[in-house]
């Protein structure tokens, strides 16, 4: 008698237990009342995807808190759906053993072509896990699939709503996401009707390998051609002018009169096949003269007095040839000469009494090369060719001859510039 009352006993116990274990996998539950009321009350999703939750509340500790806002699923190649990402709820709540909840979202981005930024409208496709149910008592593997293979339908329509928006010439032609929604309606619809809402596996399965290969064969590596774009048109012609800062230390004779200069320049370029022709304007102030006996002028009987202030205004002409060039930078080696004068402003009266005599030194001709560094920071192009901006950093050599006994004159000559060219 005992010993059948402890096999009754342990008999039980295992049945409890298995019972107990069991009871313990279940999925639990919920009502689309209680889901919704999690979206109302404690979070939002905004259009830019980001969920902003209230943290004050416990709920944000449930188990239905963290299926809601467990955050989107972009669509992708490696992005693998599983029931996780869905809410379990009754099918007599949804009518269907599952529901998937696909949205989209544009945007504008830059397609890179030959060195020039393109803007398109573009289309991403992503589920909501939080708008997403599933009943774990009916839903098995195949409903799974199905879902999947809608996404994957979402995301062949979203290309291929890129494609025809982008490329149609219809001023009209509205919003891109009613392109999208025309072509995944149309498709979904084909799809569940094919399928019989998803009960015929076989069309399933055919959908599979068939919407995965249209994937392929439609990546979203778009070409300009493909938005109808003009074919650009190739020139080797090239202007462009630049405006900037210059720096000017005479070096060996004549740095005993001369302080370095500093003013600006403004020039014209011209260019073919990467040979450049310039013309450059120029201004240097080089402060006050260091010593007297710098120069005198007979025609205003004038000796330059040192502390007066000097001046030179004068034109540069520069041929170079590129010799390295992509689509950040180019180096430019240069030759030219130069003619112009300096000035010093003097105290002496013309014979009027009112304006005062500014000293002349002509003839300051000389030649010069160097370097042209050209930092391309933005281009852009278009049917007629490319343009572009950036920063020109120039360093040359010139010799002067000033006309006084000075010997051999040389200066360095360093610049920066405002580069605009076509």
């Amino acid at each position: 008698m005992r010993l059948s009352t402890h096999i009754f006993t342990l008999v039980t116990g295992l049945l409890l237990t298995c019972s107990t274990a069991y009871s313990q996998t279940e999925v639990q539950v919920y009502t689309l009342a209680e889901i919704d009321s999690v979206w109302l009350n404690y979070g939002y999703l905004q259009y830019s995807m980001k969920i902003l939750p209230r943290t004050s509340d416990s709920i944000t500790h449930s188990p239905l808190y963290r299926l809601v806002f467990q955050g989107i699923k972009e669509w992708s190649e490696t992005t693998d759906l599983s029931w996780d990402n869905f809410i379990p709820v009754s099918t007599d709540e949804t009518g269907s053993n599952s529901t998937i909840k696909i949205q989209e979202r544009d945007n504008i981005r830059l397609l890179k072509y030959r060195n020039t930024d393109y803007s398109y409208k573009d289309l991403t496709v992503f589920m909501i896990p939080g708008r997403s149910y599933y009943d774990p008592a009916k839903a098995d593997d195949w409903d799974l699939r199905y879902n999947k293979v809608l996404f994957d339908i979402a995301e062949l329509s979203a290309r291929e709503a890129v494609r025809a928006y982008n490329s149609s010439q219809d001023t009209t032609k509205g919003d891109i996401k009613e392109y999208y929604e025309r072509i995944f309606e149309e498709r979904k619809q084909t799809f569940n009707r094919e399928s019989n809402q998803g009960k015929d596996t076989a069309v399933i399965s055919d959908y599979e390998s068939g919407i995965r290969r249209e994937l392929k064969e439609n990546p979203r590596e778009y070409t300009p051609q493909e938005f109808g774009y003009t074919p650009i048109k190739k020139t080797n012609l090239e202007m462009g002018a630049h405006m900037g800062y210059l720096n000017s230390s005479i070096i060996g004779n004549g740095s005993e009169y001369l302080k370095p200069a500093n003013g600006m320049t403004f020039g014209f370029e011209v260019g073919y096949n990467g040979l450049k022709f310039e013309g450059e304007f120029y201004v240097l102030d080089y402060g006050k003269l260091k010593q007297s006996d710098f120069y005198h002028d007979y025609d205003n009987d004038y000796d330059w007095v040192k502390g007066g202030k000097v001046q030179e205004i004068g034109i540069r002409f520069k041929t170079g040839y590129t010799l390295f060039s992509n689509e950040y930078v180019r180096f430019t080696p240069v030759i030219g000469t130069s003619l112009g004068s300096l000035t010093q402003l003097t105290d002496k009266k013309q014979e009027d009494g009112k304006h005062y005599i500014d000293s002349k030194l002509p003839g300051n001709q000389g030649f010069l090369f160097g370097l042209d560094t050209d930092w391309i920071i933005w281009r852009d192009q278009d049917n007629n060719g490319i343009s572009f901006n950036g920063l020109r950093f120039s360093v040359y050599g010139m010799h002067h001859n000033y006309k006084k006994n000075l010997g051999d004159v040389w200066s360095l000559n360093l610049g920066i510039s405002l580069l605009a060219g076509y």
